[in-house]
């Protein structure tokens, strides 16, 4: 296969997060690879953290839509790490984290990461699912959001976007209603806009949480868009939708971590999905460095 082409003068966003463009800055993200691979769906997601880092090979570092520059952010790559060490791992670094899944099971380690007190969480969700399902099973991609209320989250402190038709049950549904969460239908979503209801959702959120994490399940994408995501169903978002929802997940001051979760790069079609995933990346990324 022909290498890439080389040129000094567009950087790629791979070399960024390599940490081979403008290294000696402070800094400000850690990017953690969760090969997290606990799916009741099977598959390989503990392949997509190398599959988003090699897709960030096809960006560059600048976006002329908001005047923004990754060079300017400090950012290291800690590889990938032991699932089991994620929570403590987190909490030992400074800085924003972003974790590349790995499937869903791994957001609830997440959020115990970030180190604040879980009844002052806030969790928002962009996700098809509710992942509510017990734990009768045991913890894994189906029901973190139910695991994080058991430990202490409050139901009022977790926002979800982009619930899907189809996708989840009647008795799902009523628990998350009945535990005080905030889910939002893809039809709601349409209406009111994707970018105003995440302001809206952060806006809420930091009225009465100390820190708010991120969840980016892929499967909100529409299937066209992602193919190598086990739970995406047509009818979902666009990439555009959900890149400048996660651009204003980044600028908000009391987010404190991201997760990008649920690509199988064996199921993968033109690395759509992985692409995907390293553009919300990138977008959330910019987001940060207007903090700066």
């Amino acid at each position: 296969m022909k290498p890439l082409h080389f040129d000094p003068e567009w950087p790629r966003a791979s070399e960024w997060l390599a940490g081979n463009v403008n290294g000696e800055l402070p800094i400000t993200v850690k990017i953690f690879g969760v090969p997290w691979n606990n799916s009741i769906s099977p598959g390989r997601a503990d392949l997509a953290p190398d599959a988003i880092r090699a897709a960030l090979s096809k960006f560059s570092t600048f976006d002329p839509e908001k005047g923004v520059d990754l060079r300017t952010v400090g950012v290291h790559d800690l590889g990938n790490i032991d699932p089991a060490t994620l929570t403590q791992q987190m909490r030992e670094q400074t800085g924003l984290a972003i974790l590349l899944g790995g499937d869903n099971g791994l957001t609830r380690a997440g959020v115990h990461g970030i180190g604040v007190d879980l009844s002052r969480v806030g969790v928002l969700t962009f996700d098809a699912h509710l992942d509510v399902r017990t734990l009768n099973g045991g913890h894994h991609n189906g029901n973190p959001i139910r695991a994080l209320i058991e430990d202490g989250v409050l139901g009022e402190h977790i926002i979800q976007l982009g619930i899907s038709p189809f996708a989840n049950s009647r008795e799902y549904w009523d628990y998350a209603q009945g535990v005080g969460i905030t889910s939002t239908t893809l039809a709601e979503v349409r209406e009111q806009g994707l970018s105003s209801l995440t302001t809206e959702a952060l806006d809420r959120l930091a009225k009465t949480c100390d820190a708010i994490y991120i969840d980016l399940d892929i499967d909100v994408l529409d299937r066209a868009f992602t193919p190598g995501t086990p739970g995406a169903r047509p009818g979902g978002l666009t990439p555009h939708e959900v890149s400048e929802a996660a651009y204003l997940c980044g600028l908000h001051p009391l987010v404190r971590a991201i997760d990008l979760v649920e690509i199988d790069p064996e199921t993968d079609q033109s690395q759509l999905s992985a692409l995907a995933a390293a553009r919300f990346l990138l977008s959330f990324v910019a987001g940060v460095s207007q903090r700066l």
